[in-house]
């Protein structure tokens, strides 16, 4: 495909029944807005991946197929630089956009999901009060370094492979 096509072809409006499908047969979706924004509210099974920072290493990192079909979800406007930048490091299957956003998928009551941010107080009250799980996401010598006593090392350029080991009803402080 010449960037072109790929540019054209990534920037559809796809609405939310087709979004739904997609998730269901395997496709990724890969939500661009802003980690605070993102842990207010994101649809369930998404990927968060902020265009602030190292976009293009970390979507190269952590999106687990270089072939599979990508479902962005991204601010107005932002379409086609992210799937520029996306095809930059060889992703060249961005299917489109949703359509309206996280906005109207959570308006239609489709699956969504938060992520709690507390303070380091907090933190450090939770780990010598109580029996939690800890992922820490450095690499391994960092995480030889120091740590959080029981914590576990899950690096975050290797995650996908290591997620069998978590239970999905669980709950874990990152």
């Amino acid at each position: 495909k010449n960037v072109e096509e790929v540019i054209s072809h990534g920037t559809q409006p796809l609405s939310i029944d087709k979004v739904e499908m997609e998730m269901d047969s395997g496709t990724i979706v890969l939500d661009t807005r802003h980690q605070q924004t993102f842990n207010k509210g994101f649809i369930t099974g998404t990927i968060n991946l902020s265009l602030h920072g190292a976009f293009d290493i970390w979507a190269a990192v952590l999106i687990p197929d270089i072939h599979g079909k990508i479902i962005i979800v991204v601010d107005d406007g932002k379409e086609e630089e992210v799937v520029t930048r996306l095809s930059r490091v060889g992703f060249d299957n961005v299917i489109g956009f949703l359509n309206g956003g996280f906005e109207a998928w959570k308006f239609s009551n489709k699956p969504t999901d938060t992520i709690k941010s507390i303070t380091p107080d907090e933190f450090g009250d939770l780990v010598k009060n109580s029996n939690i799980n800890v992922l820490d996401v450095r690499k391994p010598m960092e995480f030889d370094t120091g740590h959080v006593v029981n914590a576990r090392n899950f690096p975050l350029d290797f995650i996908h492979r290591k997620t069998k080991e978590l239970e999905n009803s669980g709950t874990y402080y990152v």
